[in-house]
């Protein structure tokens, strides 16, 4: 069991994110976020099997304790003009997710980009994120809809400042 939350709109990303920064949110998105010893940016050996047991590089198959979730169902539009939601069925911690996704990849000054130019050692670092841009302006709404009626909000996102707020239905 779980909870149903559907939601609507988009967030714009300007200027566009580039083919390298698509690719490996996308992948990112698609990676079930456990503890690995290689660290929090690897992704799955299979974004199509996401979950394989027996991965010797995860190290727990509990959530990342740094990640708001196992999944980030929040992911790039194919040309880099938004970020959507992916349509899960049942999306947790949307709001910790966005503000990650624009702390940690987009934002300039954002957790990555001093990351990689101080590289925290036994931290693999995939070869995408070399050509991150860290000049990212995210602004938008992501309307929320849970399955309980009135359960609405939304998520806002103004110059890279994110905010959840509850409507009243």
């Amino acid at each position: 069991m779980g909870y149903s939350t559907d939601f609507s709109g988009r967030l714009t990303v300007t200027p566009p994110l580039n083919a390298a920064e698509v690719a490996y949110l996308t992948a990112y998105a698609a990676t079930r976020h456990q503890p690995r010893r290689s660290g929090p940016y690897t992704l799955a050996p299979d974004p199509e099997a996401p979950d394989v047991v027996g991965d010797p590089d995860v190290t727990d198959h509990g959530r990342d304790p740094e990640l708001p979730n196992l999944w980030c169902d929040f992911r790039p539009t194919q040309d880099g003009t938004a970020i959507v939601w992916d349509g899960t069925e049942k999306t947790y911690s949307a709001e910790e997710w966005i503000r990650h996704l624009v702390d940690t990849f987009l934002r300039p000054g954002a957790r990555l980009a001093a990351e990689l130019a101080a590289p925290v050692p036994g931290r693999a670092y995939p070869p995408h994120l070399r050509a991150f841009t860290f000049d990212h302006t995210v602004t938008g709404t992501l309307h929320a809809r849970g399955a309980r009626l009135g359960d609405t909000w939304r998520i806002d996102v103004a110059d890279n400042h994110v905010t959840a707020t509850r409507t009243l239905t």
